[in-house]
């Protein structure tokens, strides 16, 4: 098909068939699916859970699934349609801040905090637990208390306790957490922001459902949502806003500024025009009371060498 001068092309999943032989029985489906496709047992079980593969003409969504011979198996696959995470091994460099009880990480984009329904996939919290457990030769705990989103990079807190996380679910519950973020958004074509402007938007979101649920604003229901933003810096096509959160609700700031009609840059989901290397959003700081010094705790974690690019270039790219 041709649309004007340029041809447009859509890329579909190959339909691959399988017949489990006597020396299969027995097997994971995983695994079965890795060694015929050649692929990294995580691509095959990433490829079960999003729903591409079919045990004797039934959709399944189990990996650890045994196949029996003569089982018949579809696979619908094309490596450029499966995304996997990048790489990650957490060093001491990524490591902020830390003392007996907390550890502050500065979290990557594009990579989950916790575990997934893919057990295979690498998350954060995996990373850790086992980066404390090589280098302190024990059988290390870690507690998880918030997330960040698998696209938003920056400073993220967990326990190392079990003794003090009462007392900082506490300060997440009672909101006595300050916690501020950077994001680089397009400009909207009806207004302007001048630099050093700040605005408020308080509302309910409410998630919609479906697999690629969003949070947008209701009338009723829904959760309240607090966010306080100042514009930083004008740049060329885009600006930089800090956002400073007052309640933790899923998408809180893409949501906000979606609305507010300057959405996150490279933030497709929540009405973005151009896709970027990554959604340029950032959490900059967390600042809380310390669970048993009591004295205030802030940790910031630097901004991002693609942030910087684009404000050194006055340009977003």
């Amino acid at each position: 098909m041709y649309a004007g001068n340029q041809m447009t092309t859509s890329i579909k999943p190959k339909k691959h068939l399988f017949q489990a032989q006597m020396e299969d029985k027995g097997k994971r489906l995983d695994a079965f699916i890795a060694e015929k496709l050649n692929i990294s047992k995580a691509v095959g079980r990433r490829l079960i859970m999003i729903g591409s593969v079919y045990l004797n003409k039934k959709r399944i969504h189990i990996a650890s699934k045994s196949i029996f011979e003569g089982s018949h198996i579809e696979v619908f696959y094309n490596p450029t349609l499966v995304k996997t995470d990048p790489p990650f091994e957490l060093k001491q460099t990524d490591i902020l801040y830390e003392d007996d009880v907390l550890i502050f990480v500065n979290k990557p984009t594009h990579f989950p905090t916790q575990p997934t329904l893919d057990d295979s996939r690498n998350n954060l919290f995996k990373e850790l637990k086992r980066y404390l457990d090589k280098r302190d030769k024990k059988d290390s705990y870690v507690g998880l208390h918030h997330r960040l989103d698998k696209d938003t990079s920056g400073v993220i807190v967990f326990t190392k306790s079990k003794d003090v996380n009462k007392k900082l679910a506490e300060s997440f519950q009672e909101r006595s957490l300050i916690k501020k973020y950077l994001a680089l958004t397009e400009k909207s074509p009806y207004f302007t922001f001048s630099e050093g402007e700040v605005f408020t938007i308080k509302n309910h979101l409410k998630k919609t459902p479906g697999k690629k649920a969003k949070m947008l604003s209701v009338r009723s229901g829904g959760d309240y949502a607090h966010t306080d933003f100042k514009v930083l810096q004008i740049l060329q096509d885009s600006y930089l806003i800090e956002s400073t959160l007052h309640t933790g609700r899923m998408h809180q700031i893409r949501a906000h500024l979606s609305e507010k009609g300057v959405p996150v840059c490279g933030d497709l989901h929540y009405g973005a025009k151009e896709k970027k290397s990554r959604i340029f959003l950032h959490a900059h700081s967390l600042e809380l009371i310390h669970p048993l010094t009591g004295q205030p705790l802030k940790v910031e974690s630097p901004v991002p060498v693609d942030f910087k690019k684009c404000l050194n270039s006055s340009k977003t790219f």
